[in-house]
Parts: C-alpha cells; structure tokens; sequence
C-alpha cells in the first residue's frame, strides 16, 4: 500500500504543539518563593520628601517599619552623625543639627550618658570609647573590650573628585588610598553580608560559661539600621517595638536582614535599639502637601508638647529616650 508524504510544515506543527504541553520547570519555583517572600514587605504609604529623599511607610508580617531612601548622588543632601553634648531627645535634637530628619544612633551608657561607640563628624573623631570609664571598668565586658572597640561603622568617603562613597567595616579598617573620611558612625552587628553578633560580642559567654545576647538578636524588639544599596542609596529602617519595654515586640535581626535584601542592600548595619529607637522629622523643612502627609499617618504634633518647637515623632519610646548620637540628613547649604 501507497502511503501519502508528509510535509514538513505538518511535522514542525505536531513538535511545537507537543513541546508547548510539556509541563514548564524553568524559574516557576523561585518566581513563586519571590512572590511569597514579597508578601512579608509591602508599602503602605510612601512621599517623596525631596529630589533623592522619600519615605515609605512598609509593613512587615504586622510590624510597622519606617524607611528613609537616600541618594547619595543628590549632591543638595548629606548623611551625617550628630554628636550631643550631653544625651537629649532626637526630637529636640534636630534642630541643632539642623536636619530634616533624624534617627538615633550608636550605643551609650545608659549611667552617665558616655558614648560607648566612635562618631567622627567632618572628619574629626568626637568619642574615644576607650576614654569610657564605665565601659573599660566593667569586669563583664573587660575579656571582650577588643572587640567591642573593633565593631562595625558605617564610613561616608570622599575621593579627590568630592564624590561620595559610603561602606560597612570594622572600625580598624585603615582609610582607602586616596580617599578623605567625612564621618563615621559605629554600631553593630553588621547585618548584612552575614550577621556579625557573636564576633562582635553582642553574644558572649559570661563568666559562668552561659551565652549573653545584649540586644536580642533573635527577639522582636525595635530597631534602627541602615543598608547600602549598589546604585549608590542608603535605607534607613525605624521598626517600631514596644514604647515602654524592650523585647515586647517588633522584629528580629534575621527580619532587618531578609528586609534589606529586599530594599536591594548588600550591606547593612544595626544602630542602637529598643527604646532608644526613634525617627523624627523637622516640620519646618517640608511643603504643605508633606506636612498634611505626616499628620494623617497619625504622628503626634508638636514634640514635646509643650515645647512650642515645630518637630514630628514619627515614632519613639514614651517618654522619648534622650541619646548621645543621631544620624541626620541634611541638606547642604546652596552656593
């Protein structure tokens, strides 16, 4: 018997149809792990401050996170610390450094105020931890004082053509060839690339062989931190806690690290916590539309009531907590 030829179109036409319904595995898996990773961090509420400034209002599996997006290139704005004579609310504190917002920042005691972390602020290093005496004195911290001088900062450079660079590392780190530090400020643990908590002697054995964790790292309490991102950003995160009492909610520093890799961080940096968190903006820097913006998000107004002064508690412990040292965004004076 004569069979017919087929032609090849006809061939070409039954593959294409058997290979469109073969199943398809390429990224199906990590598509939907990103998707249901995204379900942890949403954006509730976001305005753009400025040219290379907004806030956005995330939440996180139930916590409220407040997050500040800077860009380093917007040469009209500056990161920098802010050392305080003596420890004071950040929301009274802004206003001496002039700043559109502040946040709170390295470790203090909580005896006499002293700053137990290096701040350097135009180039000039304002706090010699080592200078500490409740610090250097305490038996229980005495075995891992190298360490603790040794913790992680964040560093704003300048190269020879004023261009900014900012980068995570330990304090010892020697300055980069060719480039001028602007200011520093130092906290800990890193969060990113990998959590730094044990090397930095958050957590430490005690005399009696026990693990320590000085700031909870696994716990949910409030945080601050910031992240680097590699178009040049910066993410600073305010997680709100318990206003009263550390530890009673908030998030993790696993959470803070899933959140910037998120955010696209590839470094990041825990700042003090717990009750000392708090992000404040200064009223009398922004439009009508952004000061409408901050009342409906349910910010108090003016902070301290009584104080008559034209500052905004984004979020804070109450009674606020006084800090030796701020981290502020400011805008640069116009030439």
């Amino acid at each position: 018997m004569r069979t017919k030829s087929v032609s090849p179109k006809f061939l070409l036409a039954i593959l294409m149809i058997n290979l469109l319904a073969q199943p398809i595995h390429c990224q199906s898996a990590d598509t939907q792990q990103d998707l249901e990773q995204s379900k942890k961090l949403s954006i509730i509420k976001e305005t753009k401050i400025r040219n290379g400034l907004t806030y956005s209002k995330l939440q996180w599996q139930g916590s409220t996170v407040h997050c500040l997006t800077v860009d380093t290139k917007n040469k009209s704005l500056r990161i920098t610390p802010y050392i305080l004579e003596k420890v004071k609310e950040p929301s009274l504190s802004i206003f001496d450094s002039d700043a559109i917002f502040t946040v709170n920042g390295g470790f203090f005691n909580l005896s006499d105020g002293e700053s137990t972390s290096y701040v350097s602020v135009d180039g000039k290093q304002m706090c010699e931890p080592k200078q500490n005496k409740a610090l250097i004195e305490n038996p229980k911290l005495k075995p891992f004082l190298p360490q603790i001088f040794d913790r992680s900062e964040i560093r704003f450079l300048k190269n020879q053509k004023n261009e900014i660079t900012v980068e995570i590392v330990k304090h010892s780190k020697p300055i980069q060839t060719g480039m001028k530090l602007e200011s520093a400020l130092q906290g800990g643990p890193q969060i990113l690339p990998k959590l730094t908590s044990e090397t930095e002697a958050f957590i430490r054995k005690d005399d009696k062989g026990k693990m320590q964790d000085s700031i909870g790292t696994k716990r949910k309490a409030a945080r601050t931190a910031i992240g680097i991102t590699d178009d040049g950003k910066i993410k600073i995160l305010c997680a709100e806690g318990g206003k009263k009492k550390d530890f009673a909610e908030g998030v993790s520093l696993d959470d803070l690290a899933q959140m910037f890799q998120m955010l696209g961080c590839q470094s990041a940096l825990n700042f003090d916590g717990g009750t000392s968190t708090a992000m404040v903006v200064n009223l009398q820097k922004l439009d009508e539309k952004n000061k409408a913006f901050f009342n409906e998000i349910g910010t108090p107004g003016l902070i301290p009531p009584d104080s008559g002064l034209p500052a905004q508690l984004i979020y804070g412990a109450s009674p606020e907590r006084r800090v030796k040292s701020t981290l502020c965004i400011v805008e640069k004076p116009k030439k």
